[in-house]
C-alpha cells in the first residue's frame, strides 16, 4: 500500500454562502491526485467526496449547493465519477469506517473480537464510537447501532454510534450556550470574545479575575452531556450519554484508539509526542493537563503548550476539559485506563494515516 495524504482546513462547510469557493477549495487536493495517479490510470480511478457532520449540521438547501457545486467541479478532472461519488455520509458510516481504517492498519481483522480495537473519532461537529461486538447483541440492540463489516474471509458486527453536535467546535457552542452571554468556567480570567459555529454565534466570557476552572467546566460539559438521558432501554448503566444505548461491550472494547482532535488537544499537552505516529496516556493524565491549562490566559496557553493555534488558545481549557468528560462521563472510561492516541499507524514501514477514508475506500473495494 502506498499512501498520499493531504489535509485541509478549513472544511467545507466554511463556505456555506459560497459554494464555488467552497468547491474551489478542493483544488490542490485533486491536482495532488493528478500528480500522485499516472494519466493512463486516471480515467478508471475513482474520485469521491463524503462529506461529514459539518455539512449535516448546515440549515436549508447550503449543503446540497456546496454538493453540486463540488461534483461540477470534479467533472472539470479526468476521474471516474459514479452515482453517489458525491455526497453527505452519515455518522455511522464515519464511525464504522474509521475502525475498518484502524483495525485494517493494525492488522487485528482475524476474526477475533479479542484482537480488535475501540475506536473514537472526535471531529469537529460530531463524535463516532466503534467497536466490534459479540452477535448476540445484535438482536438485542435497538434498531440502528450495528453495522456489518468484512474483511477477507471474516466479517464483524461493530457497534456504531455518531453523536451529531458533540464534536469538539459543536460542544465549544453548547457550552458557551449554556452560559448565555455571562461568565463560563471555561472561559480564561478576562477574556471576552465571540464563537461562531454553523452559522450561530455566543459569547465567549470569562470571569473578571477568577481563572477558568477544569472542575467547575466539567460540571458544565456533563450537564451538556447528558448522561442521565435515558436510552431505550431499561437499564441505565447501557446507556452512554445523550440517550444513546452501549450496551455491548465486551472483548472488542477493551483498548480503546484515539484519534483526530483527541490526538491533537492530547499532544499539544504534551502527554504523547506529536511527531510520533501514537502514543499512550490515560483520562486522569488529560484532566491533570486541563486544569494546568485552566489557570493560565490565552497568552501563557500559547507558549506554555506546542501547537495550540491562536484562535484555539482561548478554548483549550473547554477542550481538554471536554475530552476528559467525554472519555469519563460519556464513554464510562477508568481514569486510570491506558488509552491510545493515534494519527499515523505504521504499516510495511510506512506511516499511514489512522482515518475514515481509508476505511470508506477499503469497504468500495470490497463491494464493487
Amino acid at each position: 500500500m502506498d499512501d498520499t495524504f493531504q489535509q485541509l482546513k478549513p472544511g467545507l462547510s466554511s463556505f456555506a454562502a459560497s459554494p464555488t469557493e467552497g468547491a474551489d477549495s478542493l483544488k490542490p487536493l485533486l491536482e495532488l491526485a493528478m500528480r500522485t495517479v499516472p494519466a493512463a490510470a486516471r480515467a478508471g480511478t475513482t474520485v469521491a467526496v463524503r462529506a461529514t457532520a459539518g455539512l449535516r449540521l448546515l440549515p436549508g438547501e447550503q449543503a446540497h449547493e456546496l454538493l453540486r457545486a463540488v461534483e461540477k467541479l470534479l467533472n472539470e478532472y479526468p476521474f471516474q465519477i459514479n452515482h453517489g461519488s458525491v455526497s453527505i455520509m452519515d455518522g455511522a458510516e464515519e464511525g464504522a469506517f474509521q475502525w475498518l481504517t484502524m483495525n485494517y492498519l493494525l492488522g487485528n481483522l482475524r476474526g477475533d473480537l479479542g484482537s480488535t480495537v475501540a475506536t473514537v473519532d472526535l471531529g469537529g461537529g460530531s463524535v463516532q464510537l466503534a467497536y466490534a461486538a459479540d452477535k448476540k447483541h445484535v438482536a438485542t440492540a435497538p434498531d440502528g447501532y450495528f453495522k456489518e463489516m468484512k474483511s477477507g474471509d471474516f466479517s464483524y458486527h461493530v457497534y456504531v454510534y455518531s453523536h451529531l453536535g458533540f464534536g469538539l467546535m459543536a460542544a465549544r457552542a453548547a457550552v458557551l450556550a449554556v452560559a448565555d452571554g455571562d461568565a463560563s468556567p471555561c472561559v480564561p480570567a478576562g477574556h471576552v470574545g465571540e464563537y461562531t459555529y454553523a452559522g450561530k454565534t455566543h459569547k465567549a466570557v470569562g470571569h473578571d479575575s477568577q481563572p477558568a476552572d477544569a472542575v467547575k467546566c466539567k460540571a458544565v460539559v456533563d450537564t451538556v452531556l447528558d448522561p442521565a438521558a435515558p436510552c431505550e432501554v431499561q437499564t441505565q448503566e447501557n446507556c452512554a450519554f445523550a440517550g444513546a444505548w452501549d450496551g455491548a461491550r465486551g472483548a472488542g472494547a477493551t483498548a480503546f484508539y484515539l484519534s483526530s482532535y483527541l490526538f491533537d488537544r492530547v499532544s499539544q499537552a504534551g502527554l504523547v509526542d506529536p511527531a510520533e505516529p501514537s502514543g499512550k496516556t490515560t483520562p486522569g493524565e488529560i484532566l491533570v493537563a486541563a486544569t494546568r491549562a485552566c489557570a493560565m490566559t490565552p497568552a501563557q496557553v500559547l507558549t506554555q503548550f506546542h501547537g495550540v493555534a491562536e484562535t484555539d488558545a482561548a478554548y483549550y481549557c473547554h477542550d481538554l476539559s471536554y475530552a476528559h468528560s467525554l472519555l469519563v462521563v460519556g464513554y464510562r472510561l477508568a481514569e486510570d485506563a491506558e488509552v491510545t492516541l493515534v494519527k499515523q499507524v505504521v504499516y510495511k514501514g510506512q506511516k499511514i494515516e489512522a482515518a475514515w477514508p481509508l476505511g470508506a475506500a477499503i469497504n468500495a473495494l470490497s463491494v464493487s
